[in-house]
């Protein structure tokens, strides 16, 4: 744990994860994330720390027990960084820091499973998505494929042309002694 994190008040750090900011400057911002707590006038909180945008200080996110104040820190950590505007990058840049929001379960079984639903049915969309992209992939290489195959032939072919004139050539050379027929000398030229 860096001397920073222990002075700012997340002493127990259980999760962290490093983001560049995508852009001109390669900027670092950690994240780091300590462990859930008691705390006197909430049940549970859960310190998490965002260093190298603006300014670096310690937040709180309570919560009735310990998973519940983790998750609310991972959401706090989400909606931070996106009001800062940045374009913060984990792994990919197309999917960004990747911290995924918080599904409230508060408002009942009927209201999470119909945010289930639409989760899986825009997981499905997304991966039928780049299904078709890899299979337009695929079909693009399969024509590319098939031209230089038909390239391919041509060129054998030709090479066959060229092989059997070399023959007749050869043959004639040492039958006569003479010079190649013409046709040959024209076709071994090329």
């Amino acid at each position: 744990m860096s001397e920073k994190v222990a002075q700012s008040g997340v002493r127990h750090v259980v999760a962290r994860r490093v983001l560049t900011e995508s852009g001109l400057g390669k900027r670092k911002v950690t994240i780091s994330i300590g462990a859930p707590r008691r705390h006197p006038q909430v049940d549970w909180e859960c310190p998490f720390l965002i260093d190298g945008i603006g300014d670096s200080r310690v937040q709180k996110a309570g919560g009735v027990d310990a998973l519940q104040a983790l998750l609310m820190a991972i959401e706090g950590v989400r909606v931070t960084l996106e009001r800062t505007g940045r374009r913060l990058v984990w792994l990919d840049p197309e999917v960004g820091p990747d911290i995924p929001r918080y599904i409230p379960t508060v408002y009942g079984r009927h209201f999470e499973h119909r945010i289930n639903l639409v989760i899986e049915r825009e997981m499905k969309r997304a991966w039928e998505a780049k299904l078709k992209s890899r299979k337009a992939d695929i079909a693009t290489c399969e024509a590319e494929l098939k031209q230089r195959k038909e390239a391919i032939a041509a060129l054998e072919a030709e090479l066959g042309k060229r092989k059997a004139a070399a023959a007749a050539w050869e043959s004639n050379l040492k039958t006569s002694k003479k010079r190649p027929p013409a046709a040959a000398r024209d076709h071994l030229a090329r």
